[in-house]
């Protein structure tokens, strides 16, 4: 699995790039009316979906797992920014229930990659952290969803921001120091 991660690393550090990208605009503008947040997390989720997709385009011979997973982390995605684009009136609980879908897929993706990768302890864990926040950032949001459009922002902005900071040091571990695809050591 990992070496056919380390043929889309730079696609990694892209996603986790629009994740960070994505938490520091709402950071820095807190007043932000429900539609453009909408709108916003909508641009990040399309963005997400499609570099996903890429991933899935690219890893799906080689490691058919990797493909399958990215692929629907990759709908997800895309197709819930599609939706945010089409219907960006949506109420809170909508936006606060396709989030939280959204991350518990994601989370529930990567926590299968972890465990697909155990061989290699770092990675997986990198992984595995990534997924685990996903899941507890969208079970959070499903057990509390009267937390307020605030509290909303800065749920979102955090998990933006530490998936986004998980992605790109994984990607970056992915990539040889001298500019090529990282060797994968399998140990007998």
């Amino acid at each position: 699995m990992l070496d056919t991660l380390a043929g889309s690393w730079l696609t990694i550090v892209l996603r986790g790039a629009a994740a960070i990208l994505f938490g520091l605009v709402a950071l820095v503008t807190p007043q932000l009316t429900l539609d453009r947040l909408t709108t916003l997390f909508a641009a990040y989720a399309v963005a997400d979906g499609v570099l996903a997709l890429l991933v899935a385009a690219r890893t799906r011979r080689r490691d058919p797992l990797v493909g399958r997973l990215s692929l629907t982390t990759g709908i997800a995605g895309a197709g819930l920014g599609a939706l945010a684009l089409v219907w960006p009136g949506l109420t809170l609980l909508a936006l606060l229930l396709l989030i939280a879908a959204r991350a518990l897929v994601d989370g529930i993706a990567s926590l299968t990659g972890a465990v697909h990768l155990r061989r290699d302890a770092a990675d997986a864990r990198l992984l595995g952290a990534a997924g685990f926040a996903s899941v507890v950032f969208g079970l959070a949001l499903v057990v509390f969803p009267a937390a307020g459009v605030l509290g909303l922002l800065w749920w979102i902005v955090l998990f933006a921001i530490g998936i986004g900071g998980l992605l790109v040091a994984l990607g970056v571990r992915l990539r040889r120091p001298d500019g090529g695809e990282r060797g994968i050591a399998v140990a007998a």
